[in-house]
C-alpha cells in the first residue's frame, strides 16, 4: 500500500500542472467537454467574458446555442471553440451530434460600451477549432493473476 502513495502524489502534481496550463484569462471561462458531458454543465459570467469549450472527448462533438446565437464546426479531441457573451440572459446549448449533451451559459451584467469605431462585422460562419494540449497522465500497474491448478478429476 505505501508503494501506491508516490503514484497518488504523482498524478496530484500533473492535474496541478495540467489545471494551471488550462487557467482561463480574466474575462474567460472553459468548458470541459468530457466523454459525454460538458463540465460544468451551468456556467455564469459577465457580459463581454469569453466561453470556451475544449473537447477532450474521444470523439467528435460541437456546440449549439438554442437560440441560433452560437455554433461550432465538429471539434476533434484537444480542439476548442471560443464565444464572447455580449448581452444578458441564460443561454442554453447542446451538442448537434449529440443531443441528450446539453449545457446552460447565464450571462449577468450589463452589455459592455461599443467603441467610437466598432470594428466591421466579417463574414465567417464558423472560427478555425484551435488544438489544445491536455495533459497525458500515465500510471503504470502490475497485474497479479494467481496460477490455477486443477487437482483430481470429475
Amino acid at each position: 500500500m505505501w508503494k501506491l502513495t508516490p503514484v497518488i502524489a504523482a498524478i496530484a502534481i500533473l492535474f496541478v500542472l495540467g489545471a494551471s496550463r488550462l487557467s482561463a484569462q480574466p474575462g474567460s471561462r472553459i468548458v470541459e467537454i468530457v466523454g459525454e458531458d460538458f463540465r460544468p454543465f451551468d456556467i455564469s459570467v459577465e457580459a463581454g467574458d469569453t466561453v470556451t469549450w475544449v473537447n477532450y472527448g474521444g470523439g467528435a462533438h460541437n456546440v449549439r446555442s438554442a437560440d441560433g446565437l452560437f455554433g461550432s464546426p465538429f471539434l476533434a479531441n484537444g480542439t476548442s471553440f471560443s464565444h464572447t457573451f455580449s448581452t444578458a440572459g441564460t443561454f442554453d446549448y447542446r451538442c448537434g451530434i449529440h443531443p441528450f449533451m446539453t449545457g446552460v451559459v447565464r450571462v449577468s451584467g450589463e452589455s459592455p460600451s461599443p467603441s467610437a469605431n466598432p470594428p466591421a462585422p466579417t463574414a465567417t460562419p464558423f472560427p478555425t477549432p484551435t488544438r489544445v494540449p491536455r495533459p497525458e497522465i500515465t500510471v503504470a500497474a502490475k497485474l497479479f493473476v494467481p496460477a490455477v491448478t486443477a487437482t483430481g478429476s470429475n
